[in-house]
């Protein structure tokens, strides 16, 4: 019990060690913050999937005090039955944003996607989706950027988002258009797993987690596929990476276990 809740542990410290690195993508180096919110919602998993498409979206988002700090987050009751796809997260996504009434995100950018889950559960679906997206508005002092980060746990029930806005604007940044991804995560995910993946977390007893990512520009339109372990002496470690190119499955192993 005790290696279990360890290992559960450094997986967690993972996770959050990607989402910080991909969280440092909201400026550039030379552009101020000048305004930042972080806020947290209690969701229904089931209820919410069967009301994305209804027009009162009262009672999906329950507004729920901050946390003391991301462990405490961590520690929220686990329930392992729930598991989404690519879509599905982007649809809670786009009802969340009618919910805090911005522009419908067909007006923003996406800078990035990720999916993971335990590669204990691999196969499954995702137990998590993030997602940054990004809006310029154009003005004579330089502009500014708003930048939206959302983080949907639907296992432990929680949707965090993070909404900033930064100026002026130093660095154009381009967005993914998923109308040229032709391959989705789910599938992105079998390829890696036909092609070395499925015998990487055997060997560690699948005791990792596995990532589905993709990053504007640098991705280049690849599905970034990795398998994560962690230690208390290392911290997180990729033991398999592979890239799938979104447009047409072709593939490539960029780290051997």
């Amino acid at each position: 019990m005790f290696l279990q809740k360890t290992f559960k542990l450094f997986v967690l410290l993972a996770v959050s060690c990607l989402l910080l690195s991909c969280n440092s993508l909201g400026k550039s180096e030379n552009e101020k913050l000048i305004s930042g919110k972080e806020e947290y919602y209690t969701i229904d998993p089931a209820t919410l999937m069967n009301a994305t498409n209804q027009e009162n979206k009262e009672g999906l988002f329950i507004l729920r005090t901050p946390f003391a700090d991301q462990s405490e987050m961590w520690s929220l009751p686990e329930e392992k039955t729930v598991y989404w796809e690519q879509n599905d997260y982007y649809q809670v996504a786009k009802t969340l944003n009618e919910y805090l009434g911005n522009e419908p995100l067909e007006n923003w950018g996406i800078k990035y996607v990720i999916l993971d889950n335990d590669c204990v559960d691999a196969g499954y679906g995702f137990a998590r989706g993030s997602f940054k997206f990004f809006k310029i508005a154009s003005s004579a002092k330089g502009g500014s950027r708003a930048v939206m980060t959302m983080d949907i746990q639907p296992w432990r029930k929680i949707t965090r988002v993070y909404s900033a806005v930064y100026s002026p604007v130093i660095e154009k940044w381009t967005s993914l258009d998923f109308e040229k991804v032709k391959i989705s995560a789910r599938q992105a995910f079998e390829i890696a797993e036909k092609n070395g993946g499925s015998d990487a977390r055997s060997k560690v007893e699948n005791k990792c987690f596995v990532s589905v990512s993709m990053l504007a520009p640098g991705s280049g339109y690849n599905w970034i596929v990795r398998y994560t372990v962690s230690n208390e002496k290392i911290g997180p470690n990729t033991i398999y990476e592979v890239l799938v190119d979104s447009r047409d499955g072709k593939f490539q192993v960029v780290s051997l276990p």
